[in-house]
């Protein structure tokens, strides 16, 4: 029951992650059930088992896009609660433009989120009352607190509090929807120091409009001023320093080592008694980015069969004891590993493994290339619940890593992912990293996603990865 219960949330969460990206691509009108489900490697029954329609999983991709936003950037971004109303300003600001402009959320939020304000769905009545009205109430008890006007249960919002909590929150919105217009005024990149100063631009220009409202300055204590923008006042990265490599995080199985056919030979020998076999162009087109458990469920779905928890589990240690035969005979490698990792060690950076293989797989794998000692964490499909393209790997190796740091600050946004699959770039950009996307097993045009795509580990270098971290913020002095 358990495991049933497991399928059922990770088909869940796949069709809400490629719901997302599919309604972000072409719209609520324009997209299909069957576009979704083929990318999410489902049928379409699960939508209605899960969702009802259409419309019901768009609302519930928007619920659960907003929930991860506001979960990651909450509109107090953490201030305490005796701030005054110019700093929960400042606060709300800087989150609606975290939210909407930065990393670590899914690719496609702040794409469908710009989609469904242009020309609304008229799906997701119910996330506007129960989701969105909560946080323009917050902005607009904010500006009521700065004009010092009356606030009761049963008062409607005055014109002017209304109107001046749509205006900050239109600014924000401004900047996402219009970002290539802007960069084309003016190219810069819209990094993580450019959306402080925004914040703060917008503070300062919406507390000047505030006073106005409000009869003056003579009658009010704000002082725009405050949030000036300047390169001393940025406080969220340092615009002085180029940006550190913290640390980087490489998938196992086709990155550090050339194991897809071993796995594929693996599967076969347990999938072909079975009728189930299929040659190596199939199993790299449908089954690399699965762990093993998710693999043997696509291959009995697509067969139009029934997988029991008994049979999976038999099939699960007969798959693991296949390779660990073929193991032994010896793991193959790619090249540029070896070279790149001892660089990283010398250099002090901090490395992880983020796999979908199971542990014991991993350690063997490595251990095959001397580098055992090389790696501080490994996260296998073993310890996490839901598999790429989730980001649950990938959060999980961040968080382990900060504890083996100690008290060392670690922000995922300065930290780098090297990966090989579709599922794992999504799951690494999904947690806040950067990612290099290496085309061992897929082309270039199916790794896009990637902030860049090499060739070869033998391209990369300690000083390539930290211009990509530089390219990626691109600190202004």
């Amino acid at each position: 029951m358990a495991d049933r219960s497991k399928n059922h949330e990770d088909t869940k969460a796949r069709l809400l992650e490629a719901a997302g990206e599919v309604f972000a691509q072409y719209g609520f009108r324009v997209s299909t059930v069957r576009q979704i489900c083929k990318r999410a490697r489902t049928n379409v029954g699960s939508v209605n088992y899960h969702f009802r329609d259409k419309k019901g999983l768009y609302a519930a991709v928007f619920r659960h896009s907003l929930q991860l936003a506001t979960n990651r950037y909450p509109p107090d971004l953490g201030i305490t609660p005796e701030a005054g109303p110019e700093e929960k300003l400042r606060a709300y600001i800087h989150s609606l433009l975290l939210r909407l402009m930065a990393g670590g959320l899914p690719a496609w939020h702040g794409k469908l989120m710009a989609l469904e304000i242009a020309d609304p769905s008229g799906a997701i009545d119910d996330v506007l009352e129960n989701s969105i009205r909560p946080l323009h109430t917050y902005l607009a008890d904010i500006v009521r607190e700065l004009i010092h006007e009356e606030r009761s249960a049963d008062t409607e919002l005055s014109h002017d509090t209304f109107m001046t909590s749509l205006s900050i929150a239109g600014q924000c919105l401004h900047y996402h929807i219009a970002r290539q217009w802007i960069e084309a005024l003016r190219p810069r990149s819209f990094d993580l120091t450019c959306i402080e100063r925004i914040a703060d631009h917008i503070t300062r220009f919406s507390l000047g409009g505030i006073r106005e409202l409000a009869g003056g300055a003579s009658s009010m204590s704000i002082n725009p001023s405050k949030f000036a923008a300047s390169p001393d006042s940025v406080t969220f990265v340092d615009s002085n320093s180029d940006p550190e490599l913290k640390a980087v995080i490489f998938d196992c199985d086709g990155i550090l080592v050339d194991t897809e056919p071993l796995h594929y030979r693996a599967f076969q020998e347990v999938l072909v008694p079975l009728g189930l076999g299929h040659d190596f162009r199939v199993y790299l087109d449908r089954f690399v980015g699965f762990d093993d458990r998710d693999a043997f469920i696509c291959a009995f779905r697509e067969a139009g069969r029934e997988l029991d928890p008994v049979t999976l589990d038999r099939l699960l240690k007969g798959k693991a004891a296949a390779l660990g035969g073929l193991i032994r005979q010896g793991v193959p490698s790619f090249p540029g590993v070896i070279q790149l990792v001892e660089e990283l060690m010398e250099r002090g950076v901090p490395m992880a493994v983020a796999s979908g293989a199971l542990q014991r797989e991993v350690e063997a794998f490595i251990a095959s290339l001397g580098l055992s000692e090389a790696f501080r964490v490994i996260v296998s499909a073993d310890e996490v619940k839901k598999s790429k393209p989730d980001p649950e790997t990938y959060l999980l190796a961040i968080e382990r890593l900060r504890q083996a740091l100690g008290p060392k600050p670690l922000d995922p946004f300065d930290c780098v992912a090297i990966e090989d699959t579709r599922a794992g770039i999504l799951s690494a950009r999904s947690a806040g990293l950067a990612v290099i996307a290496v085309t061992n097993s897929f082309s270039a045009s199916e790794l896009s996603e990637a902030d860049k795509v090499i060739g070869s580990l033998s391209e990369l270098s300690f000083e390539e990865i930290v211009k990509l971290l530089k390219r990626r913020r691109r600190v202004q002095p």
